[in-house]
This record gives structure tokens, C-alpha cells and sequence, in this order.
């Protein structure tokens, strides 16, 4: 007797046929959709927005990508060319299609001073601002400590957590309302291993606690550099007790009869005026 054919032989073939077919088509058509999308004159860059900053300054950058298409650009590598060719921050960069890419940018802002052979300035990202003085810049904190090369990018190749960490304080100190007469002159960024503190001193224009012949007053704090938001926020309470305890006395800072402070432990502050030396 003849072999019948198996029923299920056959579906099973039609169904892979099938399959076959479907993924040969969606393969065709993603092929097809990407020429599209990316060899298509319609989506070549025609114009490029930058908001935030003056257009003039990136002339020659613009000319770099006009004509490109505007999906085989990488942004996270444009971002990063931008970033390096000057002191700008780039938050942003969206594509509006069919041609147009914005920028959204802004200047970098320094809060700090790194202290190494030179000055250089920084800002809250730890990224070095271009050029450097062989003098300390008025009115920013200097931070010391950190042994490191200034590498040929503005970042910092393996500056550590020191640097962040003293960033922070400077952060959370300027988001202080309790020490807003009060401003970070210097910190010592010594790591774990070693003692780290800063000096803070009287803000002369805020104050107005000094006349305008005397010197602003100061005082080291030892602390914790693993804790700056900690720090901070202890520090501010711990002034304004002692703000509230000399206010009869007009003209007189907290700071005038505190002759040691050691913040290490913020739950138990060690504080040493001058009157019990």
C-alpha cells in the first residue's frame, strides 16, 4: 500500500515558509527604512540652534556638520567636542527633525580654585576652566591637597573623591541660608588618611559685622570630608546658637571668641573658645 503523507510534514512546512517569508520581509523593509533614514538628502543637517550662548562662537563648528546626515551623528561624541573646544557645558543636544540640531548650552561657571603648580579654576563639576594664574583668584576657595597632572583635556584624569567631595562642601555651604555671611576661604582635601579642614571666614559685604578698616575673621574647622552636606548643616546650627548667645554684644561674630573647632564627629562637636585657654 502507498505511504500516506503526513498532515503534520506539511503544515509544519507551509509554516516555516511562512515564517521565513515574514522575517525576509521585515529584513527587506528595515533595510529599505534605514537607506532611507540614512542616505536620504531629506535628512541632511540644514541648520543648527544654539540656545543660551552666542551662535558666533561655534562658526566653525556649525560647518563641520552641515550637509551631514543628521542620524549617523552621535550626540554623546558631539557633546564631547563641544565641551572640549571651549568652556561650555552642553545640557542638551535634540534633533528636530527632518535637518535641524539644538543646542542647549551654557558657560561654565567657576566656584573654586584648584591649587597645584598654579591656580586653576573649576567648576562644580570638577572640570577645569582655561587658563591659570601664578596668583590665587579674589574670592574663590583654593583647594589644596590633591597631588595630580593637569592632562591636555580640561578633565581631570583620576582626580578622586577628594575633589568631589570638597566641591560638595562648597555646594552645600552656598545653599546655606544660616551661613550666608560667612564664605569658604580655603580646604584641605587630605583623603581618609590625614585630617581634613577648611578655613572659613566673614563674608565682608554681607556681614555687616566688620568695619571697613579691620580684617575679616576666620577659623580653621577639621572635619569629616566624607561628610560635607553633614558638616554643613552642623556647622550653620552650631553658628547660629552661638549668634544668639552674643547678640547683645552689637558688632561681635560668632567667630571672634572660638579659638578651636573640630567637626569630625557632627554628633559631638568639639568647640574651644578663647576664654578657656
Amino acid at each position: 500500500m502507498p505511504r500516506r503523507k503526513n498532515k503534520n510534514y506539511i503544515f509544519s512546512g507551509k509554516l516555516i515558509f511562512i515564517l521565513t517569508f515574514i522575517v525576509v520581509c521585515i529584513l527587506t523593509l528595515a533595510g529599505m527604512l534605514k537607506f532611507f533614514f540614512t542616505r536620504s538628502a531629506y535628512f541632511a543637517i540644514t541648520k543648527l540652534t544654539i540656545e543660551g550662548i552666542e551662535q558666533d562662537a561655534f562658526l566653525e563648528f556649525k560647518k563641520r556638520l552641515l550637509g551631514k546626515n543628521i542620524f549617523l551623528q552621535g550626540l554623546k561624541a558631539i557633546k564631547e567636542q563641544v565641551e572640549e573646544s571651549s568652556d561650555i557645558e552642553c545640557i542638551a543636544i535634540s534633533r528636530r527633525l527632518p535637518g535641524e540640531l539644538v543646542f542647549n548650552l551654557r558657560k561654565r561657571i567657576p566656584v573654586a580654585q584648584l591649587k597645584l603648580a598654579r591656580y586653576h579654576l573649576i567648576d562644580q563639576s570638577g572640570i577645569l576652566i582655561s587658563g591659570a594664574s601664578g596668583v590665587a583668584y579674589d574670592n574663590l576657595p583654593i583647594i589644596l591637597g590633591i597631588e595630580m597632572k593637569i592632562p591636555q583635556r580640561k578633565t581631570l584624569s583620576h582626580p578622586g573623591t577628594e575633589l568631589y567631595r570638597a566641591l560638595e562642601l562648597i555646594k552645600e555651604k552656598n545653599n546655606s541660608s544660616a551661613l550666608a555671611n560667612y564664605r569658604i576661604a580655603k580646604i584641605y582635601a587630605l583623603g581618609a588618611a590625614k585630617t581634613s579642614s577648611f578655613v572659613m571666614l566673614e563674608n565682608f559685604s554681607t556681614s555687616g559685622l566688620l568695619k571697613k578698616d579691620t580684617l575679616p575673621r576666620q577659623l580653621e574647622i577639621k572635619f569629616d570630608l566624607g561628610k560635607p552636606g553633614d558638616t554643613i548643616m552642623v556647622l550653620g546650627a552650631l553658628l547660629d546658637k552661638l549668634q544668639a548667645s552674643t547678640s547683645h554684644s552689637q558688632g561681635v561674630s560668632p567667630l571672634e571668641n572660638i579659638e578651636y573647632l573640630d567637626l569630625r564627629n557632627i554628633d559631638s562637636p568639639v568647640v574651644m573658645d578663647k576664654k578657656s585657654r
